[in-house]
């Protein structure tokens, strides 16, 4: 059942829908199995249903695998975070509905992975292991420490795709920790290391993508160089094509466009050659959107039209595909079909929910809005998703979206402070927008006229 199990987790980014039919199968049959077994199925299990944007029985199925470990060690586990993570997700999820489906910056993410929408997990019954038995004592072995520190960064990502960065900053924080004090406990007694140089690789990985969703680019860059040395050493090749994805990402954000084509080109080369569908897509999303940026659009919709085929193949349909569609149409000012994309992307991340990304659609809602004169539904977009952004750690994004509101307020005639322009100019101009501190500065010496 272990190999089982194993397989089906390396089969995640070929054919997410596979692996997680497989995973479940090994769970089944792993009920009289000791917990290490079936922590290695709920693994499998999770980051299939991450893939395919399953987040809530992503989490549910991870968390359960760590709770095993709780049961077995006799310790609190992480039961009060997850809580609390769940009382904030279903919050977000109320406060970012509020507004119905009514920036060019490139959105924070993680590597592009494409996933289907959210919703029921498939199978009928619960991922539900075997009965772990009565807790031990506080300090008995429980499930290998590697296999835990892997479902605490899994499970970040998924707290992180569902808008709880304060959970999935716990989770990465909790796992600096650990393999902190291995480093200090092996180099006092001399004793061999628990953790190797793959877990410090994969942490310094997921640790990136956090950084680089509280728009944190200039801190993820040296993480994800760490990252790619450490797997490209060891001989991962996917661990180094997802880590060369994220930095591609990093380098766009930071304007560094020639070191990102570098990145991803031979990202997307490489997974499409070995069949990793959705690190390939993740690329040509990312090289579709640097040619948006550069202004080359043809190329723009070719790059989109690879990931889009690379995410056929997986049987999924990204939200965040979506986004860059209708930035791309807003940008040829095709406004009718910007929108019609703008809303699928909202109607898609809101299903998956993907709260870090949801607020986007809203802020292109807005945008297309305000082009098309339509002020009333441009103002309720845009405030919209500055709240939404505000609420998931997203200032750079809510700043945007501000400056997309007073724009909207002043061409309807509403009264608006020069002095709320210059204070977003300034902001914006510090993080490096400098089109819309542009705008800003202009809007606020109209007012001032």
């Amino acid at each position: 059942m272990l190999v089982r199990a194993q397989e089906a987790l390396a089969g995640t980014l070929r054919q997410p829908r596979v692996a997680l039919r497989e995973g479940r199968a090994a769970l089944r049959q792993a009920r009289s199995c000791p917990p290490s077994v079936q922590a290695w199925c709920l693994l499998a299990i999770g980051d299939a249903r991450l893939k395919l944007f399953q987040i809530d029985a992503a989490a549910t199925a991870l968390q359960r695998a760590l709770d095993l470990d709780a049961a077995v060690t006799g310790t609190g586990g992480l039961g009060e975070a997850r809580e609390q993570g769940e009382a904030r997700d279903s919050g977000e999820a109320r406060e970012c509905g509020e507004a119905r489906e009514p920036g060019e910056a490139r959105e924070p993410g993680e590597a592009r992975e494409s996933g289907e929408c959210g919703g029921p997990a498939e199978g009928g019954e619960p991922d539900e292991p075997g009965k772990p038995g009565e807790p031990g004592e506080p300090g008995e072995p429980g499930l290998p420490r590697p296999l835990v520190l892997r479902l605490r960064l899994t499970l970040a990502s998924a707290r992180l795709l569902h808008g709880d960065a304060d959970g999935a900053w716990a989770l990465i924080d909790a796992a600096s920790a650990e393999l902190a004090a291995d480093e200090a406990r092996a180099r006092a007694t001399g004793a061999e290391r628990v953790f190797g140089p793959l877990d410090v690789g994969t942490l310094r990985d997921r640790r990136a993508r956090l950084l680089i969703e509280a728009e944190r680019p200039e801190e993820a860059l040296p993480e994800l160089d760490a990252a790619v040395e450490i797997f490209a050493g060891a001989g991962r090749d996917e661990a180094t094509l997802i880590a060369l994805n994220n930095r591609g990402l990093v380098h766009l954000q930071l304007r560094r466009y020639t070191a990102a084509r570098a990145d991803l080109e031979r990202v997307e080369t490489l997974a499409a050659r070995t069949g990793l569908f959705l690190v390939a897509a993740a690329a040509a999303e990312n090289l579709g959107y640097l040619s948006y940026l550069l202004g080359s659009y043809p190329a723009a919709v070719e790059a989109f039209g690879r990931a889009e085929r690379a995410q056929a193949q997986c049987g999924i349909e990204p939200g965040q595909l979506w986004v860059d569609k209708a930035k791309l149409l807003l940008a040829l000012r095709e406004l009718p079909e910007a929108e019609v994309a703008a809303r699928r992307a909202a109607h898609l991340l809101r299903a998956q929910r993907k709260w870090m990304l949801y607020p986007t659609a809203h802020l292109l809602l807005a945008d297309i809005a305000l082009l098309a004169g339509d002020h009333e539904t441009a103002i309720a977009a845009a405030g919209s998703a500055a709240r939404a952004f505000h609420r998931v750690g997203r200032e750079q994004s809510a700043a945007l979206a501000r400056l997309t509101l007073l724009r909207a307020r002043y061409a309807a005639g509403i009264p608006v402070q020069a002095g709320r322009a210059r204070t977003l100019a300034d902001a914006l101009a510090e993080a490096g927008h400098v089109s819309p501190a542009v705008e800003a500065g202009i809007l606020a010496a109209r007012i001032d006229l």
